[in-house]
């Protein structure tokens, strides 16, 4: 026997089909609305210079010691974060320019004592200001900086949200530290590059394997795992 429904019967499943149809073209929440705090409150990357000069007359031989510390410190940043070459230029036709020349070769040798490669450092020479005694030598060199959006976007009414969609101020406070506190800015441009494996442990690791002996390594009294016996 066959059985028809009636156009009272089919109205309230119409009705349940055509709401379930319209949610699915609800303009919400779809992927032209998806929201990160990375588009909302972008960080931008650029190169910055960082540049220092140090002052010798044409009687100093050598950097002073707070100069010297002034360098190391300029060295290990270059090395951490430097890109290109790190630059050490001396000035040409001024009264301190012999002197000049030796002190760039000290901070050549301060440089190459933190680590940095021969091949990284470029000592050049420039034209300084006719007649001045104490021409700076001047080390420089290119960075990555970090420059987060402006927060404080409070034009949305936060007691009334009956979309409970994102605010415009959502996430920028985070994105703000992250800019802040990221050692090196290029990493949230580009992933930097593994490095090799430590050669010898591993080597240690496959002999203890081998001989059948335990490859972890020994405890120490702080990684005991006892719990604290203050509620005792």
């Amino acid at each position: 026997m066959t059985h028809f429904l009636s156009a009272s019967a089919l109205k309230p499943a119409a009705i349940c089909a055509a709401l379930l149809l319209g949610a699915c073209q609800s303009p919400f929440n779809g992927a032209n609305d998806a929201w990160s705090e990375q588009g909302a409150h972008p960080i931008t990357v650029s190169t910055k210079l960082v540049s220092e000069q140090f002052r010798v007359g044409a009687d100093e031989f050598t950097l002073r010691q707070d100069d010297r510390e002034k360098v190391m410190s300029l060295a290990a940043d270059y090395r951490g974060r430097g890109v290109g070459k790190l630059t050490i230029a001396a000035p040409q036709g001024s009264p301190n320019a012999s002197v000049a020349v030796q002190i760039a070769a000290e901070m050549t040798d301060i440089a190459g004592g933190a680590g940095i490669a021969a091949r990284d450092v470029d000592v050049a020479g420039y034209h300084a200001a006719l007649g001045e005694p104490k021409a700076p030598i001047i080390l420089s060199y290119t960075v990555y900086d970090a420059s987060p959006s402006a927060c404080g976007n409070w034009t949305t009414n936060y007691t009334f949200a009956p979309h409970n969609f994102t605010t415009p101020n959502h996430g920028c406070a985070t994105q703000n530290n992250l800019a802040a506190m990221v050692e090196n800015p290029r990493d949230l441009t580009v992933p930097r590059t593994q490095q090799a494996a430590d050669q010898g442990r591993r080597q240690v690791t496959l002999d203890k394997y081998r001989k059948g002996e335990v490859t972890a390594s020994q405890k120490d009294e702080q990684a005991s795992g006892t719990s604290s016996e203050v509620n005792k």
